[in-house]
C-alpha cells in the first residue's frame, strides 16, 4: 500500500491527506474568529475594572486597619477609666474578643455590588465628648498629611458615630445612619460602593479618574479589649479603566501587533484557499473561451494544483 501510496499522483496523495473543505465552513470559522476577539476583550475589560475597584478597596482596608491602630494607642494612653467613658458595649465574635487574626478580604464586585447614591452629609450640630475631641484633634495632623500620599478621604467616628477627624470639613456631623457606619459600629467591617457627588470634567489623562461615576468606601470597627471605641470610614475614586489602559499602553501595544498578525495570518490563508484559486480558475475560463488552451490542458492543471475548497474544485472540474 505505502508503493502505491507512493505512485500515485501528487493530486490524489493530497486528496487523501488533506481532505476538501467547504467554502461556507471557511467563511464561517473566519467569521466566528473575528467576532470572538472584540467579544473577549469586552469581557476582559469588565474584569479589569472589577479588579480595579477590588484594589482600591484593599488598599483602603490596609489603610483603615493602621488608622484604627493609631487611634486604639491614642484612647488606650487616656487610662482605663477614662477608655470605658468613651467606649461602648456591642456584640463581637469570639475572634475579635480574643484579639485573634479577624481578615477582612476585598468583596465588591461592578457586576454584583450595588450602587448606593452619594455619601450623605449627615447631621450637623452634633459635640462628641471632650475627650474623644480631644484625641481627634492628635489625629487630624497624621490623616492630612496621610492623605497627601494615599490620595483617600479618611473620617474617624466615635461610638455613636460622630465624626471627631476628617480630612475634610465634616467634624462634628454625625452619620451613624450610613449603611457603612450602621455596620462598623456594630462590629462588622464594611464595604460598598457609591455614586460621587459630582462629576469633574479634565483632560489630562493623568487626572482622568477624577472623571469615574463611582467611589469606594470600606467602614471598619476600632475595638479595644472587646468594646467598640469607634470606626474609621475610607473612600476612594478607584482608577479610570482608560486611564488604567493608559499605563499599560506598551503590553496593549504589543498585544495589539500580536493581533495584526493573525489578521495578516487571517487573510493570507483566505487568499490561499479562496481568492487564489477563483483568480486561477477565472483565467483558466478565459484561455479556454479564447482557444489558449485545451480542455485536456485544463485537466491537466487541475490534477497538478488542486483546490483546497470543495466548491472551487467542483466548479474547476465541471469547466474543464
Amino acid at each position: 500500500s505505502a508503493r502505491y501510496w507512493l505512485s500515485a499522483p501528487v493530486s490524489e496523495r493530497m486528496k487523501r491527506h488533506w481532505p476538501t473543505i467547504s467554502l461556507r465552513s471557511v467563511l464561517i470559522g473566519v467569521n466566528l474568529v473575528v467576532l470572538i476577539l472584540p467579544l473577549a476583550g469586552i469581557q476582559l475589560m469588565r474584569l479589569y475594572e472589577s479588579a480595579l475597584v477590588r484594589q482600591t478597596e484593599s488598599a483602603l482596608i490596609a489603610q483603615g486597619a493602621f488608622v484604627a491602630a493609631l487611634y486604639r494607642s491614642i484612647v488606650a494612653e487616656q487610662g482605663t477609666q477614662d477608655w470605658l467613658a468613651m467606649s461602648r458595649e456591642i456584640h463581637l465574635s469570639d475572634a475579635q474578643k480574643e484579639n485573634r487574626w479577624v481578615p477582612y478580604l476585598p468583596s465588591l464586585d461592578l457586576a454584583t455590588s450595588k450602587i448606593l447614591p452619594p455619601f450623605p452629609d449627615g447631621i450637623t450640630g452634633v459635640t462628641p465628648r471632650p475627650l474623644i475631641k480631644e484625641i481627634g484633634q492628635r489625629m487630624l495632623p497624621v490623616l492630612k498629611d496621610a492623605q497627601l500620599v494615599t490620595l483617600a478621604g479618611i473620617r474617624v467616628v466615635d461610638p455613636w458615630g460622630t465624626i471627631v477627624a476628617s480630612t475634610g470639613t465634616d467634624v462634628g456631623a454625625n452619620i451613624a445612619q450610613t449603611q457603612e457606619l450602621d455596620g462598623a459600629l456594630a462590629g462588622r467591617a464594611v464595604s460598598r460602593l457609591r455614586s460621587k457627588s459630582e462629576l469633574v470634567e479634565v483632560s489630562t489623562l493623568d487626572s482622568i479618574s477624577r472623571t469615574s461615576t463611582v467611589r469606594v468606601f470600606v467602614a471598619q470597627p476600632i475595638i479595644l479589649h472587646g468594646r467598640l471605641i469607634g470606626a474609621v470610614v475610607l473612600s476612594r475614586t478607584p482608577p479610570n479603566i482608560v486611564q488604567a489602559l493608559y499605563a499599560k499602553r506598551w503590553l496593549l501595544m504589543q498585544g495589539f501587533a500580536m493581533l495584526l498578525t493573525l489578521v495578516v495570518f487571517m487573510s493570507w490563508v483566505t487568499f490561499r484557499m479562496i481568492a487564489r484559486p477563483i483568480s486561477k480558475l477565472a483565467a483558466e475560463a478565459q484561455a479556454i473561451a479564447g482557444g489558449d488552451i485545451s480542455a485536456s490542458d485544463a485537466q491537466k492543471r487541475l490534477q497538478r494544483h488542486v483546490p483546497r475548497t470543495k466548491e472551487i474544485a467542483n466548479l474547476h472540474a465541471a469547466i474543464t
